[in-house]
């Protein structure tokens, strides 16, 4: 949807860098500036954005996935959603307000919801195509590049601790998400973003190699399993007044 891609542009080109190999720093900075510049109407139902120059059509599709329990689509936005609600439920003049997300945020969970996503997405490259060719984005002579922006929402990120210290797993890192990567022939480049840190990696055909080198099996990534807790100050001011 074009609010949520425009809240992950807005995010992704104010990244600190993009984890992206050696020497593709100015590819990184073109693929940003296609970003910005991609149109992205609400009437475009799918896909989400395009952005053409000459004979040259980028597709652009964005969606997110998280590391918790599958439940009417994500436990982890039906707990942020409800703990939301209930803060807003404070009708106390000066309260402070407590509560906490009941998730159990898990590997197993984060393969599986971030591969049917994907998946999910995959399978609908050629309808994106067929609907850009019917609005005359794409003829015969287009270059066409499909673009993938994959956001990790899991309240905290999804963290594993190695050699003493914390990293935010992004698909990239992960050898299976590599696996489906290579083996799809209608993908040419991928940019993850974690919510938590607002951590970006950036994956195309090129630069496969580099996150090889750095995999990780599914049997050597363990998620730290968090229990988030979420405080609140609220103070209302319609009471107040001004001497």
């Amino acid at each position: 949807m074009a609010k949520e891609l425009d809240n992950f542009i807005n995010n992704v080109c104010c990244a600190d860098e993009w984890i992206a190999g050696p020497e593709n720093h100015d590819f990184v900075l073109k693929m940003a500036d296609i970003l910005r510049k991609s149109y992205r109407g609400d009437e475009l139902k799918r896909p989400d954005g395009y952005y053409k120059e000459e004979n040259n059509v980028y597709i652009i599709e964005h969606f997110e996935f998280d590391s918790s329990k599958p439940f009417k689509g994500s436990l982890n936005k039906v707990e942020l959603d409800r703990v939301n609600k209930d803060f807003n439920k404070v009708q106390n003049t000066q309260s402070i307000y407590h509560n906490q997300l009941n998730c159990n945020y898990t590997y197993d969970f984060y393969k599986k919801r971030l591969e049917e996503t994907y998946n999910n997405h995959y399978k609908k490259i050629d309808g994106y195509k067929e609907i850009l060719k019917n609005m005359g984005i794409i003829n015969d002579n287009s270059i066409v590049t499909t673009i993938f922006c994959i956001e990790d929402t899991s309240a905290l990120g999804s963290i594993i601790y190695k050699d003493n210290m914390q990293h935010i797993i992004l698909p990239t890192r992960c050898r299976s998400f590599l696996d489906l990567f290579e083996q799809a022939p209608d993908l040419d480049i991928v940019i993850c973003r974690s919510e938590y840190r607002n951590q970006v990696s950036f994956l195309d055909r090129n630069i496969l190699d580099y996150y090889r080198k750095d995999q990780l099996k599914d049997d050597e990534i363990k998620l730290v399993d968090w229990e988030p807790k979420v405080a609140g100050f609220a103070i209302n001011i319609s009471n107040y007044k001004n001497d």
